[in-house]
């Protein structure tokens, strides 16, 4: 939605953004919200490019008014990523809802390059029991059999 031209709808007059995170006993922080900072907003958090690629989180927030779609808690940047789902995928969605995920497909990434949305081709359930526990259980000789702690504590090319 563009915040600025909510303005113009319905008698609205102005639209003030407030902020809560100040000293408690002074007033929240308010600011007009101008067609320049709304534009702002929008360059920041529009999609810049789209590639195919895979997100990993946590598959939540199930919708199917209109598009189907549900949401994916990026484990790497933490941010939520709206995922459009063909009909034919539904049941695998609803079967994963709550737990980890890989979800492929067409992801479109904002100008940090952090994932904002992706069309999903692909939904892979992240089973727990089937990841790695640590690096020395991967590879002892890796960190010279001390725990991945005790090795990373020493630093990465420190003798131990």
């Amino acid at each position: 939605m563009n915040l600025a031209k909510v303005r113009t709808r319905r008698g609205i007059s102005a639209l003030v953004l407030v902020g809560e995170n100040g000293a408690p006993h002074e007033p929240p922080s308010e600011t007009m919200l101008t067609e320049r900072a709304a534009a702002s907003v929008k360059e920041i958090v529009t999609p810049r490019y789209t590639a195919p690629g895979s997100i990993e989180g946590r598959l939540q927030g199930i919708n199917s008014r209109g598009i189907l779609y549900f949401v994916v808690y990026d484990n790497v940047y933490g941010s939520r990523v709206r995922c459009d789902i063909p009909p034919g995928l539904k049941r695998e969605a609803l079967e994963a809802f709550d737990h980890r995920v890989v979800v492929t497909g067409m992801v479109a990434r904002d100008a940090e390059g952090h994932p904002r949305h992706i069309a999903v081709e692909r939904i892979e359930p992240i089973i727990a029991s089937s990841l790695p526990q640590s690096i020395r259980g991967l590879d002892p000789d890796f960190t010279g059999n001390l725990s991945t702690a005790e090795y990373l504590k020493r630093g990465w090319s420190s003798n131990p």
